[in-house]
C-alpha cells in the first residue's frame, strides 16, 4: 500500500496497449522499479520489478473523494491524505431452512414421581428418590410404582427396555427435564447408553440416548418447548383431562404403603394461598369422607393424568404447527428455537436481506452496545394514575430498519455515514433531563447519566441521542452494515394476525403469542456456548 500513490497520477504513460495476460490496458511507470498498469478504466496491477506486487481499484467521485479498493479493504483519499480505511470482515451467511416432507408423530410423553430422601451433606439438600413413572403414546400408556420391583433403579430400567423395543427414536417429553428428577435417573441412562446431553442454565434441555446396537431416542424438556406450567397448558388446550391435586408434601420412604384418612391440606398446598386449590381439597374431603385414600393409586392416578395431558397438549402443538408452517416440532428443542427455524424456513430471503454469523470479536464488541428494556420510577408517588402497555412491543421494533450482511470496520469520524455500531466519546450536558443514553459499570448495573464516557453503541441511537439530548458525539471508529427493509415484516403480520383473530381459540393465539416473542431474544443469544461432560467418581 506504501508504494501507491494517493492520486490516480500513476507515473508516465509508456504504452497505451499494453497486453498482460491477456488484458489489454495502458502501462505506466512510476518510479525506478514500479509499474502500473491499467485496464477496464478504473482496474489497476501493481508490478515490482515486472512481477505482480498487487491489484486493486480506483473510484473517483464527483467531489474529489477517492475511493481505492484492495481486497476486502477500502482507503477513502481527498487532497493526497487517507481520510479514513474500511475493511469488510467475510463470515458465515446463514442459509434458508428447509421444510419437513413428513409430520412425525414419534413421541411419547413421560414422567417421575420422586420424594425427599436422606439429607446430602450438611447442607439443606436432600435426595430425590424415584418412586413412580408412567408414560403416554398416541395407542397405549403405562404407570409403574416402586413397590412392584426391587428398586427404583429396576423400575426405570424395565421402562427403557420397553421404549428401545417399542419406540425406538421417538422424542420422549418431559415436562420440565430440567427439574432434580431427571439429576437423579441419569447416573442409571449413563450405565446403558452413549449419552449426549444439551444443557441451558444449569438443567437439562435433551438426552439423546445411544448405543452401538442402533437404538436410538431422545428426551427433551417440553417445557423449554411450551414455557407454561402443566396445569395452565392443560386448560388453555382444553385436553378435557382433570388436574388432579397431589400432596407432594405427605410422600415419604414409609408412607409408600399409607392407606388412610385424607392429608391434611397444607401437605397439598403448603403456601395454604391457593383458592384453587383449596376448592380442589374441600371437593376431595367430600369424596374421600366415607372411603381411605390410598398413596400409591392415588400417585398412580395422579402422574398419568400428568402424561396423558402433556401428551394430548404436544399433539394439538405439533398438528397447528406443521399445518401452518410444515416444520415438525421434534426437530427443535425449545420455543426459541422453532420460531428461528420457522423465520428462516418460511419468511427468510437470504438473497435479498442475507444473515451473517460475525466472528468471536466483532460479536464481542457489538454485544457492548445491546442493553436490556429501561425501568426506572422517577416519581414515587401519584394518584388518579393511568395504566399504559404497549402491543406487542418486540415484533413491533422486529419490524424496523435491520443491519444485514458482512461487518465492515471502519474508521469514519462521519456517524451519519454508518448504519450499524460506533465506538464513541459521548458528552451529555449536565442539565439533560432524562438523557437516553445508557452506561454499563464494571459490576454490570446500567445508568442514564450525564457527562463524559466512551462506550459501543447503536448509530441510530447515537443519532436520536443528538436530535433528543443534544449530545457531542466523538467517532472512533465503528461497524457498517448495509441497512435491510421489511426483514421480519411477514413474519411478524402473520403472527400478529394469528393472535388477534384467534381469541376464540386459545391454543392458536398462545401458539402465536409465544412465538412472536421468542424469535426477538433468539437473535440476542450468548456466542459462546457452556460445554458440559460427565464424569465417574473412579
Amino acid at each position: 500500500m506504501k508504494h501507491l500513490p494517493l492520486n490516480t497520477n500513476y507515473g508516465c504513460l509508456i504504452n497505451n496497449s499494453y497486453m498482460y495476460y491477456g488484458l489489454v490496458g495502458e502501462l505506466y511507470v512510476y518510479s525506478d522499479n514500479l509499474n502500473i498498469f491499467k485496464y477496464d478504466k478504473n482496474k489497476l496491477v501493481l508490478l515490482k520489478n515486472g512481477v505482480e506486487y498487487l491489484r486493486f481499484e480506483d473510484n473517483l467521485e464527483n467531489d474529489g473523494l477517492l475511493v481505492r479498493t484492495v481486497g476486502n479493504n477500502k482507503l477513502y483519499i481527498k487532497n493526497n491524505d487517507i481520510l479514513y480505511m474500511e475493511t469488510t470482515i467475510k463470515s458465515r451467511r446463514i442459509e434458508k431452512g428447509v421444510r419437513s416432507l413428513k409430520y412425525d408423530d414419534n413421541f411419547i410423553t413421560f414422567d417421575i414421581e420422586c420424594y425427599l430422601g436422606e439429607k446430602i451433606g450438611d447442607k439443606e439438600i436432600f435426595k430425590f428418590i424415584p418412586y413412580a413413572c408412567a408414560w403416554y403414546g398416541a395407542n397405549d400408556n403405562k404407570t409403574y410404582t416402586i413397590k412392584d420391583y426391587k428398586s427404583w433403579e429396576n423400575m426405570l430400567n424395565e421402562l427403557l427396555n420397553l421404549i428401545e423395543k417399542k419406540y425406538n427414536k421417538y422424542t420422549i417429553y418431559v415436562h420440565n427435564l430440567k427439574s432434580f428428577d431427571s439429576l437423579f435417573i441419569f447416573k442409571t441412562l449413563v450405565k446403558r447408553y452413549k449419552t449426549k446431553v444439551l444443557f441451558k442454565n444449569g438443567g437439562f434441555l435433551s438426552i439423546r440416548l445411544s448405543t452401538n446396537k442402533f437404538i436410538n431416542f431422545n428426551f427433551k424438556d417440553s417445557l423449554a418447548l411450551l414455557p407454561l406450567s402443566l396445569t395452565k397448558l392443560n386448560s388453555s388446550f382444553d385436553t378435557g383431562v382433570e388436574n388432579i391435586l397431589f400432596p407432594y408434601k405427605f410422600v415419604s420412604e414409609n408412607k409408600l404403603d399409607y392407606e388412610g384418612e385424607l392429608p391434611l391440606y397444607d401437605n397439598f398446598d403448603p403456601t395454604l394461598k391457593n383458592l384453587k386449590k383449596y376448592e380442589k381439597y374441600e371437593a376431595l374431603v367430600e369424596e374421600f369422607k366415607d372411603k381411605d385414600w390410598n398413596l400409591i393409586e392415588e400417585t398412580k392416578r395422579y402422574v398419568n393424568s400428568d402424561v396423558e395431558s402433556l401428551y394430548k397438549i404436544i399433539d394439538k402443538w405439533s398438528k397447528e404447527i406443521y399445518e401452518m408452517e410444515r416444520i415438525n416440532i421434534t426437530d427443535v428443542v425449545s420455543i426459541s428455537n422453532l420460531a428461528l427455524k420457522i423465520f428462516l424456513t418460511n419468511y427468510y430471503d437470504p438473497d435479498k436481506t442475507p444473515f451473517h454469523i460475525m466472528r468471536h470479536k466483532q460479536y464481542k464488541e457489538i454485544k457492548e452496545s445491546y442493553y436490556g428494556g429501561r425501568v426506572e420510577v422517577f416519581k414515587t408517588y401519584g394518584e388518579n394514575l393511568y395504566y399504559y402497555d404497549v402491543n406487542s412491543l418486540y415484533p413491533y421494533v422486529m419490524l424496523q430498519d435491520m443491519p444485514i450482511g458482512n461487518a465492515t470496520l471502519s474508521t469514519d469520524p462521519d456517524l451519519n455515514n454508518y448504519f450499524g455500531f460506533c465506538y464513541v466519546t459521548v458528552k451529555v450536558p449536565e442539565n439533560t433531563y432524562n438523557p437516553i443514553l445508557p452506561y454499563r459499570d464494571d459490576e454490570g448495573n446500567i445508568y442514564n447519566p450525564t457527562g463524559e464516557w466512551s462506550g459501543m453503541y447503536s448509530s441510530e441511537l447515537l443519532k436520536l441521542a443528538i436530535e433528543i439530548n443534544d449530545v457531542e458525539i466523538t467517532v472512533h471508529y465503528g461497524y457498517k452494515f448495509d441497512r435491510g427493509k421489511d426483514i421480519f415484516k411477514d413474519f411478524v403480520e402473520h403472527y400478529y394476525n394469528i393472535k388477534l383473530k384467534s381469541k376464540d381459540n386459545e391454543v392458536l393465539r398462545l401458539l402465536a403469542k409465544l412465538i412472536l416473542n421468542s424469535l426477538y431474544g433468539r437473535f440476542g443469544l450468548r456466542h459462546q456456548l457452556t460445554k458440559t461432560e460427565f464424569f465417574n467418581r473412579e
